[in-house]
């Protein structure tokens, strides 16, 4: 097995929920491996060799009956795959096909099997995730009973882009409607429809999300369940408030257990009309200076080291991949 540098950034959500002390060492007896697009990890009734924790791939578990198939639920950095480990069961009740080629950590099933016997903790979190799982599943179910092709691809082609990080990625017809569970023609008309009115761009295995609010309105509210499932349960939430005079849209305030850890709003009229869009995503943190030196001791690199500001303390730093992030301390305000 290849051991793991402790620079390397977990970038799993499940496992970034572990205390640093048990994480480190989690991750340390993991592989880094590379998924590729449609390669089979599992399949259903046989042994499973290991537990898969996606970094930036995905992967779907797929139920396969009389020749055909169904998807049930897809998993991407926020989860892992071989929850049946965790329940002492080495067997694989879904095919797990990845969906979303890239990197994940992998831990052989007897590894992961003794991980949790050993961590009340890693027990906690895993329940959790796959009481998820199982909302995902019941909520699978009713929607391919329930809800029309169009709708169940627009839920579809939400959850594919959230978890590939990407308005942009790539499927086939004939992927699509295996997941879906129906006839190439069906995925077809469906797809065609979302692109008539401008929601997506398909060509080529290349698919592109246009207009994700539209695309949102377009599908069943069975995406909203999801994505509510996760919020209470792992304490996730948001909060808009109007921008200021002269400003387009809404702040957003992306929140923990209630509390504000991060924003994001639309381009600023006063940028430059040539720079593109981009995120700067500021994380609240206890110590600006102590949270730099961590950012680059576990990998990131500096753009504007630490420094006082109008009201509190700031740097820039960017993860391994290049995106940028800021590190934000306020000072405490009179009441």
């Amino acid at each position: 097995m290849t051991m793991l540098q402790s620079k390397l950034p977990h970038r799993n959500r499940l496992l970034a929920r572990l205390p640093e002390k048990e994480r480190r060492p989690f991750i340390a007896r993991c592989d880094e491996v590379d998924l590729s697009l449609e390669e089979v990890l599992a399949e259903a009734g046989k042994p499973l060799a290991h537990a898969y924790f996606p970094i930036d791939c995905f992967i779907s578990q797929v139920t396969p009956t009389e020749g055909m198939s169904l998807e049930l639920s897809l998993v991407g950095n926020e989860g892992m795959f071989g929850l049946p480990l965790a329940l002492g069961v080495p067997i694989s009740n879904v095919n797990a096909i990845v969906q979303g080629g890239g990197k994940g950590l992998r831990m052989s099933a007897a590894e992961f099997s003794r991980q949790l016997e050993a961590s009340k903790q890693l027990r906690k979190c895993i329940g959790t995730y796959t009481f998820v799982t199982l909302v995902q599943f019941g909520q699978t179910a009713a929607c391919n009973r329930f809800h029309v092709v169009k709708e169940r691809l627009a839920r579809w082609l939400l959850m594919s882009s959230d978890r590939a990080h990407s308005s942009e990625f790539t499927v086939t017809h004939a992927f699509l409607a295996y997941m879906l569970g129906v006839r190439r023609v069906g995925v077809t008309v469906a797809a065609g429809a979302l692109q008539a009115d401008h929601l997506i761009r398909y060509s080529r295995g290349k698919l592109t999300v246009l207009d994700r609010k539209g695309l949102e309105a377009a599908s069943c509210a069975c995406y909203r369940t999801d994505l509510a499932t996760y919020k209470k349960l792992f304490g996730w939430g948001e909060k808009k408030s109007p921008m200021t005079e002269g400003q387009k849209g809404d702040y957003t305030e992306f929140q923990l257990h209630g509390n504000s850890i991060a924003g994001g709003m639309e381009m600023n009229p006063i940028v430059p009309a040539q720079v593109p869009s981009y995120w700067m995503v500021y994380f609240n943190v206890d110590n600006v200076d102590k949270s730099f030196e961590k950012v680059i001791a576990e990998g990131g690199k500096e753009m504007l080291s630490p420094q006082n500001m109008p009201g509190g303390r700031f740097a820039i730093v960017s993860d391994p991949q290049g995106a940028a992030f800021g590190l934000l301390k306020m000072e405490a305000r009179s009441k």
